[in-house]
């Protein structure tokens, strides 16, 4: 794991820790959202540690926080609207710590589900998503809208071994998001959890995050 600070940030009145890496040189900043907290998700979560460390080695700072609903949060779980507010309040947190002006959301699963309706109220300089889930993000009642309102640059990955989240999920998004440039990819002996490929999608989305036009 690389170098690391804590922050704090204030959502719904209550006091969250968010862990934040910060390279010598930034040259961009991205949030890094991690998988459902009702199944075992959490800012630790291995992918979301890779994906910190090669932001970092890319010298794109990065934050992690738990979402409402892990149980170290004071805060119960209340879907993926409850997580878009964390989201918003984490995006605003690292916009004032880093200097940078290119910032982009990153989120893997259920974490990816909420970047993707997220993004409407940030207004991020992109949007990466790992194996995101439509039926989750349909939560939002007006996600079609919250997707056609995203005009940055989006970036998609899904396994078509995926038994957990339907491989087609990143079709339906990707239908939706109409106002964006949208870069979809099927991995074809990956699962949900990234075992084979991970190296590959890290890389491929630092360099999303860095040729994002700044905001």
């Amino acid at each position: 794991m690389r170098p690391f600070t804590h922050i704090h940030f204030t959502v719904d009145g209550t006091d969250r820790q968010a862990v934040l890496h910060t390279p010598e040189e930034q040259h961009a900043a991205a949030l890094v959202l991690h998988p459902h907290p009702l199944y075992g998700g959490d800012m630790d979560n291995g992918v979301v540690i890779a994906l910190c460390d090669a932001l970092y080695d890319h010298g794109i700072a990065s934050l992690r926080f738990d979402f409402r609903g892990v149980p170290r949060v004071r805060h119960r779980y209340e879907g993926v609207m409850g997580a878009v507010q964390d989201a918003s309040a984490a995006f605003a947190a690292l916009t004032r710590a880093v200097g940078c002006r290119r910032v982009g959301v990153v989120g893997y699963s259920f974490g990816g589900s909420v970047a993707l309706c997220v993004a409407a109220d940030i207004r991020p300089a992109s949007v990466s998503a790992l194996s995101a889930s439509y039926s989750i993000a349909s939560e939002a009642d007006d996600l079609k809208q919250r997707l056609a309102s995203i005009t940055c640059p989006v970036l998609m990955y899904h396994g078509l071994r995926d038994t957990i989240v339907p491989p087609k999920d990143m079709g339906r998004f990707k239908e939706g998001l109409v106002s964006a440039t949208v870069h979809t990819e099927f991995l074809p002996d990956e699962g949900h959890f990234y075992g084979r490929s991970l190296p590959l999608v890290t890389t491929a989305i630092c360099k999303h995050v860095v040729e994002a036009p700044s905001q």
